[in-house]
């Protein structure tokens, strides 16, 4: 999709949701809600992603309650946020807590469940290579970053 085509159903959709709050919301979040995150982190836009994640979920919470499906999937979001900007310890943390309450209230074998098990186990790996980088020796950095491709 064009960026400049992005970028206008990001502002339509933020701008819809501000006009008509809580519309969007009812009974579950409409699906644009979540695709302006993941929109602003595919244009590169990390900060506003996570801005606006931290706005979803306090909107959600708000809205819905902190039980909700749709709370627990905004929590999910706002921790991929964070590891996609290597706020590590954030992401773990929210991670970590957003797993635990889909396991308790949707149950271990719920898609939203298993979305945020991988999406944890994905900040974990990320934090995992920043301590190797954290630790290696200036011989070893290159060895641990990944191969460039040579065709660009």
């Amino acid at each position: 999709m064009p960026q400049e085509l992005a970028a206008a159903l990001r502002a339509n959709a933020v701008h819809l949701d501000e006009l008509t709050r809580p519309a969007l919301w009812q009974l579950v979040a409409h699906p644009c809600i979540y695709r302006v995150s993941g929109s602003l982190t595919d244009a590169g836009l990390y900060q506003q992603a996570i801005e606006y994640d931290e706005r979803t979920a306090r909107h959600s919470n708000e809205i819905h309650g902190p039980d909700h499906p749709d709370t627990l999937s905004a929590r999910n979001n706002l921790a991929v946020s964070y590891s996609d900007t290597e706020r590590v310890e954030e992401a773990l943390n929210l991670g970590e807590r957003a797993l635990a309450d889909c396991e308790r209230i949707l149950g271990n074998d719920h898609p939203a469940t298993l979305i945020a098990r991988k999406n944890l186990a994905r900040a974990r790996d990320a934090a995992a290579a920043v301590q190797q980088l954290d630790t290696a020796t200036p011989a070893t950095v290159a060895d641990l970053q990944p191969p460039s491709d040579a065709s660009e």
